[in-house]
């Protein structure tokens, strides 16, 4: 269903009609698509939102103009955002204005954290390197930012320390009891407010 508007205010062309789609629901972590349509392709389409940090978080919608006054608006919403909300989109024709309003109802759904970094499931300490930092990296779609915690096995010759909201470092030093062993796991777990978590098992190999 779709809900046309007119441009409505003093300037040179009025009239101008917006066309923007009905009522949607989204999951958490999954991409809402909407498709806004303009009469008149000189207008110049935005948009705005009762979620006041919207434009500024680091997961922001684009809304992407295309030929014909047609503008496909992408948004995956996080946990925070679960609830009803409203999307306005704005076609602003020479200082005339029309806006349409599209209700949003985000659902909390499930998602799950995935690791990005590091890649594979480990490397090798080249011989007669004593020291390695491993960086640790996931998307959570949920959630702005997660709890690094170390997992089963921890090296006493490993520490971990959160770099972002999403990123962590392991800074790995080789004592002589891992020199003996041979292999060292690393086992990083990320966990975010909404109870997801998610472990990462990277294993150096020492020569």
């Amino acid at each position: 269903m779709w809900v046309v508007l007119a441009l409505s205010a003093c300037g040179p062309r009025t009239g101008i009609p917006l066309a923007v789609p009905g009522a949607r629901t989204v999951e958490v972590g999954h991409e809402l698509q909407l498709t806004v349509r303009v009469a008149d392709p000189a207008a110049k389409l935005s948009f705005d939102s009762d979620l006041t940090d919207l434009t500024t978080r680091p997961l922001r919608p684009t809304l992407t103009p295309f030929a014909g006054g047609e503008a496909s608006f992408r948004w995956t919403p996080l946990g925070e955002d679960v609830g009803d909300h409203v999307i306005t989109f704005i076609a602003d024709l020479d200082g005339a204005f029309s806006r349409g309003n599209v209700p949003v109802t985000v659902v909390a759904g499930e998602h799950v954290i995935v690791f990005r970094e590091p890649a594979g499931d480990g490397s090798t300490l080249a011989t007669g390197v004593d020291c390695v930092d491993v960086g640790f990296l996931v998307d959570d779609p949920a959630a702005v930012e997660v709890t690094f915690t170390e997992g089963a096995d921890w090296p006493a010759s490993a520490t971990l320390a959160s770099v972002g909201p999403l990123d962590a470092n392991v800074h790995f030093c080789a004592s002589a009891a891992d020199r003996a062993a041979g292999i060292v796991p690393l086992v990083v777990q990320a966990s975010d407010d909404s109870g997801a978590s998610t472990t990462k098992r990277y294993v150096v190999v020492l020569n």
